[in-house]
């Protein structure tokens, strides 16, 4: 492998042994940049793509088991007053798009022949994009939405490789980070509840992904090649604070909007979502030229990929105490920059409530296996042939509070190609293959989601006869 062949972060037109560049870049939205723009709670590190954990839920936070059957009001008002209750709506004009990139690489060749080189580079990208009058019309909605999105995203790249006459080697280092935060304005009429409608969504998502990769490949002797690989993967989702707040009244009246905190539900939660994957991988391929017909080569090879994931959500809110309290209805009807202020999370206006339920959160496992063996023989100088066929071992689990999904396939796939060349530019090909559709986690996890842009809930409910076989020909 040589060095050009790992470049994938603005790689320069001509490769020389040594190079290093920066670049800087604006752009300009003619329907966001420079115009009004809102957002919610903006900590010092957001443009960075980090939240600085003023978010996150602290880790001292009462369990659902505690709050659900132990928990006092005095304990309510401080686990409240604990989380961030920052639900002011900053205004502002939205910046232009911004990227920026540093790269750079180097080639030695020594004198015996062996060479090292590398590549890295980071590149950052930021972007403030409005979504504007989006009609939601259908069933019983009448809404128009307004989304404000702030996303910052970060790459990072670090390859090595090596070469000597012994083989190549290289190894791979990526890491990606989004940072992706919306703010949903939705005003409107509902009309199975008879009522006009006001509802606030504050998301932000951060995805990282790191994969680091060895590969080696090595001549064992004439005719005889080896390759083999090796490589991790961390993948992160997290979804710290997911405000959702509607206010609402009487269809047409004059009466003034209230929040909706009598009661709890999941249209209007604070979602605490977690999810951590690591997925280790190998693989090695030997190959063998031997004498038969024209030309042909056997394949041999075995594949192993494991993968642990672990979804943790936690779905918790404040309801409006209206018992022995007269005042509440004024106190929904603050705005909501007040409506969670810390003399009434002192003065228990509010309680604490749990609506985590057992299919909230999963494991997952899955083991896959693989050897294959594989032909390709070049019978004549038009007509090649490569047949073969790979063994697959697949077990996956899936275990919550609510359900355990445990099942293990093992099958034979067989594939051929056949080609004939009709002249230098023109081939007649037959193949056949059988492959699999296998399922995913959240195909199996019984996740329950409430998607406030489409308002429906979700639920998915395991499905035992969820992989499919696919044969082609």
């Amino acid at each position: 492998m040589t060095l050009p062949e790992a470049l994938s972060i603005s790689p320069p037109k001509k490769f020389p042994r040594k190079f290093f560049d920066v670049s800087l870049g604006a752009g300009y939205n003619t329907v966001s940049t420079f115009k009004d723009y809102k957002s919610g709670y903006r900590s010092s590190t957001d443009f960075l793509g980090f939240d600085n954990g003023a978010r996150q839920l602290p880790s001292d936070f009462p369990t659902t088991g505690f709050i659900i059957n132990n928990m006092t009001q005095a304990q309510a008002n401080t686990a409240l007053a604990s989380l961030n209750n920052d639900f002011e709506i900053r205004n502002r004009k939205a910046l232009p798009l911004v990227n920026f990139s540093i790269n750079g690489g180097d080639l030695r060749i020594f004198e015996n022949g062996s060479k090292l080189g590398y590549t890295a580079g980071i590149t950052y990208n930021h972007s403030e994009y409005i979504k504007p009058n989006q009609l939601r019309q259908y069933d019983d909605y009448n809404y128009v939405d307004n989304t404000y999105n702030y996303n910052t995203n970060l790459g990072a790249l670090v390859n090595l490789a090596y070469q000597n006459k012994g083989g190549k080697y290289s190894l791979k280092n990526i890491y990606n980070r989004i940072f992706d935060d919306n703010l949903l304005q939705r005003q409107g009429i509902d009309i199975a509840r008879t009522s006009d409608i006001q509802f606030n969504a504050f998301d932000l998502v951060q995805k990282s992904l790191f994969k680091s990769t060895f590969k080696g490949e090595n001549r064992l002797a004439e005719g005889l090649d080896l390759d083999y690989l090796a490589s991790f993967n961390l993948i992160t989702n997290n979804r710290p604070d997911q405000r959702k707040i509607g206010y609402s009244k009487s269809l047409g009246s004059e009466t003034p909007f209230s929040a909706d905190l009598i009661t709890l539900n999941r249209a209007n939660n604070r979602l605490f979502g977690d999810l951590n994957e690591k997925i280790y991988n190998g693989s090695f391929n030997l190959k063998k030229e031997i004498d038969l017909f024209e030309a042909t080569n056997i394949k041999v090879g075995g594949f192993a990929a494991i993968r642990n994931r672990d979804d943790e959500n936690r779905l918790i809110g404040p309801r409006v105490n209206v018992a022995g309290n007269s005042d509440y209805a004024n106190i929904l009807r603050r705005p909501l920059e007040t409506l969670f202020a810390p003399e009434l999370l002192s003065n228990s206006a509010y309680s604490l409530e749990d609506l985590t339920q057992a299919n909230d959160s999963y494991t997952g496992k899955a083991n896959n296996y693989a050897g294959y063996l594989m032909f390709d023989n070049k019978f004549t100088e038009k007509l090649r042939a490569v047949w073969g066929a790979r063994y697959e071992y697949y077990r996956i689990e899936v275990t919550s509070p609510a359900m355990k999904f445990d099942k293990t396939w093992t099958d034979i796939l067989p594939s051929a190609n056949l080609t004939y060349a009709l002249n230098p530019k023109n081939n007649v090909r037959a193949s056949y293959f059988r492959s699999l559709a296998r399922p995913e986690f959240r195909e199996i996890a019984p996740f329950y989601y409430y998607d406030f842009e489409i308002e429906p809930t979700s639920w998915v409910i395991p499905t035992w006869s969820v992989r499919r076989s696919i044969t082609s020909i």
